[in-house]
């Protein structure tokens, strides 16, 4: 089970980005938790990932692109790369 703690994405398109990480992340069961007063979004809760990347291939769906499949990149560690609207580069991962 991958953790994510902490991140923080900008944008230049914010309410397409909104839409875009609702169905991202929710994908994964991370849902919106309140409005940030910066007019951003905070989400929250646990996120997997499998093996096979299955919740982070969402990425490419509505408008963001691939960066990279999920696939092993080291000794027990998943990893898969996209870039939002924006172009912000994200990595999901998941040690095993």
């Amino acid at each position: 089970m991958a953790m994510l703690g902490y991140c923080t994405v900008g944008s230049n398109r914010l309410q397409e980005a909104k839409t875009f990480y609702d169905a991202l992340l929710g994908s994964a069961g991370i849902i919106p938790m309140f409005e940030h007063p910066s007019g951003g979004r905070v989400y929250g809760n646990d996120v997997g990932l499998s093996r096979e990347g299955r919740c982070v291939r969402g990425g490419r769906c509505g408008g963001g692109a691939d960066e990279g499949a999920p696939g092993e990149r080291a000794p027990k560690s998943y990893m898969s790369y996209f870039r939002d609207l924006d172009g912000n580069k994200l990595c999901a991962y998941c040690v095993v």
